[in-house]
C-alpha cells in the first residue's frame, strides 16, 4: 500500500518537475546566448581609459591595462564610399607580469564608452616546448575599418598569466 502511495506522489510531481526543469532550461540557454552575443555590446570604458578618435594624424599615445603598457601611433583616413579607417601601428612597450599569452583589442566606442565593435590588433601565444627560446614580435601594425558612430576607443587586454617557468 505504502508503494502505490509513493508512485501516484511520483506521478503527480512529475508534471511540475518538468515544468521546471523546463522553464530552467529555458532560461539557462537565453542567459548563455545573451552572454555571447551582447558581452562586447553592452561593454563600457570609463572616460579615463578612452581616447577621442582624431581625424588625420598621426596621432601618438599610451595604454594601461592590468598587465601591460601599450605605446601606438594612429591615422584617420576618410575614404569614399565606405566611410574612415584607421591605420594603427603600435607595440607593448613593457609588460607588468609574466603571460604564456596576451591578445589585444581595440574596442571602438559610442558616446557613452560603449563598445560598437572590436578587432584583435596583436596576440602572443602559448610558449613552444621548455627549453625553446622564443623572442615574438611586440609590435602590430593594421588597417581597420571604423564604425560609423565611433568617436573614441580603447585598447585592452586578455592575459594567461605564467606559472614562474622560464
Amino acid at each position: 500500500m505504502h508503494f502505490q502511495h509513493a508512485k501516484e506522489i511520483s506521478m503527480k510531481m512529475n508534471p511540475i518537475l518538468q515544468a521546471t526543469t523546463l522553464a530552467a532550461a529555458i532560461l539557462v540557454a537565453a542567459g548563455l546566448a545573451a552572454c555571447q552575443t551582447s558581452h562586447m555590446a553592452h561593454r563600457s570604458f570609463p572616460p579615463e581609459a578612452r581616447t577621442a578618435l582624431q581625424p588625420g594624424g598621426p596621432h601618438d599615445g599610451t595604454a594601461e591595462t592590468l598587465t601591460v603598457i601599450v605605446g601606438y601611433r594612429y591615422l584617420i583616413e576618410k575614404q569614399q564610399p565606405s566611410g574612415r579607417t584607421m591605420q594603427i601601428q603600435g607595440g607593448i612597450r613593457r609588460f607588468k607580469m609574466k603571460p604564456d599569452s596576451i591578445t589585444l583589442h581595440i574596442h571602438f566606442l559610442d558616446g557613452q564608452g560603449k563598445t560598437i565593435d572590436q578587432r584583435l590588433i596583436y596576440t602572443l601565444g602559448n610558449r613552444q616546448g621548455r627549453n625553446t627560446l622564443i623572442r615574438p614580435s611586440r609590435t602590430f601594425d593594421t588597417t581597420l575599418a571604423v564604425p560609423e558612430e565611433t568617436v573614441s576607443f580603447a585598447i585592452n587586454s586578455r592575459t594567461r598569466l605564467s606559472r614562474g617557468r622560464r
